[in-house]
């Protein structure tokens, strides 16, 4: 990929003129900076690749915008073939019935306890629990941090109605709601 002084020249003005608009048509599609930043830096490597394609087009801001909706498509097309039930494989992971189970069990529902209870119970670390659901590392991040704000809601309305401690709080790490003075 050995360019000329010229191609070089015409690349980065098209890159300076044009990056952030990439960016943004993106993430309209994609609904993420950080993939929407990378469809745009991948647009301009086939640019790149391929200087005389788009420095020869009548509208070169036009084959980069092009090129990124060919680049968002595949990304999309690859986020699908990622994606699996949540049922089909929690159904993998193994139940337990110890204190903990009975006491957080009936507050979530089974998937969401069976993932909460691998990363939060058995430590068992995000990288390793996405492997086993077959999701990425950031979409089980997601999941365990809403479970855990929904449970410490619910624990939380428990404490408020007055009922007896539950136990297991410190797992949650909750800390008691404080108003704010202004």
């Amino acid at each position: 990929m050995c360019l000329t002084t010229e191609q070089d020249e015409r690349l980065t003005s098209l890159y300076r003129e044009m990056y952030e608009k990439l960016v943004n048509l993106a993430y309209f599609k994609l609904h993420h900076v950080s993939l929407a930043e990378e469809a745009a830096q991948e647009t301009f490597c086939i640019a790149c690749r391929r200087p005389e394609a788009v420095l020869e087009s009548p509208n070169p801001q036009g084959w980069l915008v092009t090129t990124l909706r060919y680049v968002v498509r595949n990304m999309e097309r690859l986020k699908a073939m990622r994606v699996v039930p949540d049922t089909e494989r929690l159904a993998d992971v193994p139940v337990y019935d110890d204190y903990t189970d009975a006491e957080y069990a009936d507050l979530l529902t089974e998937a969401e306890y069976r993932l909460f209870r691998r990363v939060a119970l058995d430590r068992c670390t995000m990288r390793e629990m996405a492997a086993e659901l077959g999701i990425s590392e950031e979409a089980c991040k997601k999941r365990v941090q809403r479970i855990r704000a929904r449970l410490q809601e619910k624990i939380l309305r428990i404490r408020d109605e007055d009922v007896p401690d539950r136990g297991g709080s410190d797992i949650l790490r909750i800390e008691p709601k404080t108003e704010r003075r202004r």
